[in-house]
């Protein structure tokens, strides 16, 4: 996912300058920061991942963006 909340409710965008730990803005549950490099480039992606195993249930787990 893209955007994730702070504990304070403000809503942050994946990015390099963004905090490593976030909650997620459908169940609220713990997420991190994660990059990823796409292949034969330079270009770095960053996105926010739900905790491995952590809320499986959610729908925010699926959807792109």
């Amino acid at each position: 996912m893209k955007v994730a909340e702070l504990e304070n409710g403000q809503q942050i965008r994946a990015s390099g300058s963004a905090p490593t730990e976030a909650l997620c803005p459908v169940c609220r549950g713990k997420v991190v920061l994660r990059k990823r490099k796409k292949m034969a480039s330079a270009i770095v992606t960053y996105f926010w991942r739900h905790l491995d195993g952590k809320n499986t249930k959610c729908s925010a787990r699926w959807k792109l963006g």
